[in-house]
C-alpha cells in the first residue's frame, strides 16, 4: 500500500532536519505553509513546552522556493494566519484560504494544488470550507481525522495519521488501524454467533452504572448527583409527551427548555407547559445555522425528521413545512444562558450535523449530553459517523457511557 508524508506549519526543521533523511531514502513529501508566519520566530500553544529549549522558526522565502524546486517536495497551503475555518464567517474563511494560495504561488511560480486545514479535526472546518476549496482551485485538501481512507472517497477532507511524540508499537496501532480492526472482528463475530449487538453494549457497561453513580431517565441515563432544582436542562427532539423533561421536573424541581418542530405534538406540548410551569415549550428545531428548514412529518409515526431518507418517512405517508431553526450558538441567546448541565438531543439524524460542526467553546457550556444516534435510520449516515462523533467528545474530555450503542450520555 501507498502512503503520503505531510508537514503542516512550514517549520524551518522541515528543510535543516527532515530533508536530509527524505533524501536519504527516496521519500516524497508535501509542506503545507501557513504564509503569515514565513521567515518568523513564533510558538503555537504545542510548541510552549519546548519554547525556551528551541523556540519554533518558520521557513522564509527563499527557503520555500528552493524547497519547491526540490524533486521530493511539494508546497501546500494553510491558511494565511493558521486560524480556525469553523470560527469565521464563509467570506472570511474565503479570504484565509485564497490568501495563501495566492502568495505561495507568487513566491514560487507555480499552481499550489494541495491545502490542508489548520488543526483538521471535524469541527474545525466546515461544508463551506471544502467548498471554497474546491472552487479556489485546489484538487485536494487534508484533514486530521485519525483513520485510513483511500483518496478518492474524501478529495476534500483526507484523512490523515498524526504523528507526534510515539513509539514504534504505537505507530504501528496507528498505521495498521488496530482499533477498527477490532471494531470489524467484533461485529463479525456477533454476526457469527447471531449475538444481538445490545448483549455487547451490555456486557461492555457491566459495573459502570455504580461506578458512574448514574440514574435512567428514558431514553437514556444522567449523572444521579449533578442535578437539582437550580440546574438546566435543554431537550431537543421533546416528542409529544416529554417524557425526558417531565422526569427531571418530577425529581428534581429543575427548568426544562423543550424543542420540538412537530406540529402534531404542538397541543399536547402546550398542555404539558401548562401542567408544569417549569417545562418551556418552543416550537423549533435544532440546526446547524438559524433560518427556516424543511421538516417531514410521518402521519403514521411519532417521529419526523429533515431528513427525506430517513426510515419514517420513506416508509410512511408523509407531508412537508417549513420549521424555525436555531443554532446552539442562538439557542444560548434566546434562553438568556450561560451553561446547560444536561443537553439531550433525539432529533432523527441532525445530531451529526450539530455535532461535527459544534464549536469547542460550546462544549465548555455544556456538563452532560444525551444523544440517540439514527445511523440506523437515516441514510445520509452510518455507524462509522456515530464512532468519529464519539471519538471526537471523548477527545475534548468526555466520557461515554451506553447500554445499546445507540443512546449516550457524554459527561465530564
Amino acid at each position: 500500500n501507498e502512503a503520503a508524508i505531510t508537514f503542516d506549519d512550514g517549520y524551518k526543521d522541515n528543510l535543516k532536519n527532515a530533508l536530509p533523511i527524505l533524501e536519504k531514502y527516496s521519500i516524497p513529501v508535501t509542506i503545507f505553509v501557513s504564509t503569515s508566519l514565513l521567515g518568523k520566530q513564533a510558538a503555537f500553544e504545542w510548541d510552549m513546552k519546548y519554547m525556551e529549549k528551541n523556540r519554533a522558526v518558520f521557513l522564509n522565502e527563499e527557503e520555500i522556493k528552493f524547497l519547491s524546486n526540490h524533486q521530493l517536495v511539494d508546497i501546500g497551503a494553510h491558511t494565511h494566519t493558521h486560524i480556525r475555518l469553523d470560527d469565521l464567517l464563509k467570506e472570511d474563511q474565503k479570504v484565509e484560504i485564497e490568501k495563501s494560495k495566492i502568495i505561495l504561488e507568487n513566491i514560487i511560480g507555480k499552481k499550489i494544488e494541495f491545502f490542508a486545514y489548520p488543526f483538521g479535526g471535524v469541527c474545525d472546518f466546515n461544508k463551506d470550507s471544502m467548498k471554497l476549496v474546491q472552487e479556489i482551485g485546489f484538487k485536494f485538501a487534508y484533514s486530521n481525522t485519525q483513520f485510513l481512507s483511500k483518496i478518492n472517497d474524501y478529495s476534500f477532507s483526507i484523512p490523515r495519521i498524526n504523528i507526534r511524540q510515539i513509539s514504534s508499537v504505537g505507530l504501528a496501532f496507528k498505521l495498521f488501524n488496530f482499533s477498527l480492526l477490532l471494531w470489524k472482528i467484533k461485529d463479525i463475530i456477533l454476526k457469527l454467533l447471531k449475538i444481538p449487538n445490545i448483549v455487547f453494549w451490555k456486557i461492555k457497561c457491566f459495573g459502570k452504572k455504580k461506578k458512574f453513580n448514574l440514574k435512567f431517565f428514558k431514553p437514556c441515563y444522567t449523572l444521579k448527583n449533578s442535578l437539582s432544582f437550580i440546574s438546566i436542562v435543554v431537550d431537543i427532539g421533546t416528542g409529544e409527551k416529554a417524557d425526558f423533561s417531565i422526569a427531571l421536573i418530577d425529581t428534581y424541581g429543575l427548568v426544562s427548555y423543550g424543542f420540538d418542530p412537530t406540529q402534531k405534538h404542538r397541543q399536547k406540548l402546550i398542555d404539558v407547559s401548562h401542567k408544569y410551569k417549569n417545562f418551556l415549550y418552543y416550537q423549533m428545531a435544532l440546526s446547524k445555522e438559524d433560518g427556516d428548514i424543511t421538516f417531514y412529518e410521518s402521519e403514521n409515526r411519532e417521529s419526523g425528521s429533515i431528513f427525506l431518507n430517513h426510515f419514517n418517512i420513506q416508509n410512511d405517508k408523509s407531508h412537508s413545512y417549513f420549521v424555525r431553526g436555531i443554532s446552539l450558538d442562538s439557542l444560548f441567546s434566546l434562553l438568556k444562558i450561560e451553561n446547560i448541565d444536561v443537553l439531550k438531543m433525539d432529533i432523527e439524524g441532525e445530531e451529526y450535523d450539530i455535532l461535527y460542526n459544534i464549536s469547542p467553546e460550546i462544549l465548555k457550556k455544556i456538563k452532560q449530553i444525551v444523544i440517540e444516534f439514527h445511523h440506523e435510520v437515516v441514510k445520509t449516515y452510518t455507524k462509522t459517523d456515530t464512532k468519529k462523533i464519539r471519538k471526537f467528545l471523548r477527545n475534548q474530555g468526555f466520557r461515554e457511557f451506553s447500554e445499546d450503542g445507540i443512546n449516550f450520555l457524554f459527561f465530564k
